[in-house]
């Protein structure tokens, strides 16, 4: 598959989900947090740790 590897440039990382996608991600997530050893991490800490990376390596790459 053709991945574009060229466009991959700092400030073009997307690692955070679209926002039209958050919502069917939260059911997702909350069907198979069961799956999860110990107590699952909130969905919305996931998507903050998604958003700070996302940030970091657009920033200081």
């Amino acid at each position: 598959p053709d991945y574009d590897l060229p466009s991959a440039v700092p400030g073009s990382f997307a690692i955070a989900p679209a926002p039209k996608m958050v919502d069917a991600l939260t059911r997702d997530y909350a069907n198979t947090a069961a799956m999860i050893f110990g107590t699952p991490p909130s969905f919305d800490d996931i998507l903050e740790s998604a958003r700070q990376i996302e940030q970091d390596i657009n920033t200081h790459s």
